[in-house]
């Protein structure tokens, strides 16, 4: 059994289309669930979580989807369970890109980039720690 503790992955989350930048930067253990991500997303963006969301990672010729399963969906490339990936699954450099689109009939697309890999400390996560201006009601 490993006793490796969970990396310390900094975020910066930016609204797209939108001027002046809406933006936070937070902090979040590697460790936890796309599902756990999108709480955050949500608490720090200060949205209501009353939509639809779903992440999409863009990778050289595929698209891979990672959100909430919906045994209707048939469109496009298959949606893994977010309960089930966590973010060290698919981040695993600084400098990533993710796009997690928020309200499928606005189409709030959020630009996430992975900024920093930090060593765990004795702080308590989610943190934000910085971001400017609120989204939209």
């Amino acid at each position: 059994m490993s006793n490796k503790s969970p990396k310390i992955f900094q975020f910066k989350i930016q609204l797209n289309d939108i001027k002046p930048l809406i933006w936070r930067r937070v902090q979040v253990l590697s460790t936890i669930t796309f599902a756990d991500f999108h709480d955050v997303i949500q608490n720090t963006m200060g949205w209501l979580d009353c939509h639809l969301h779903e992440f999409f990672i863009k990778n050289n010729t595929k698209v891979h989807r990672i959100g909430m399963i919906d045994e209707y969906d048939d469109c496009g490339a298959p949606t893994e369970d977010e309960m089930n990936v966590t973010l060290s699954t698919i981040f695993t450099e600084e400098q990533q890109k993710i796009v997690y689109v928020y309200d499928f009939g606005d189409d709030w697309q959020h630009e996430i980039i992975l900024e920093k890999i930090l060593d765990s400390d004795e702080k308590s996560y989610p943190r934000c720690v910085a971001g400017e201006r609120a989204c939209p009601p």
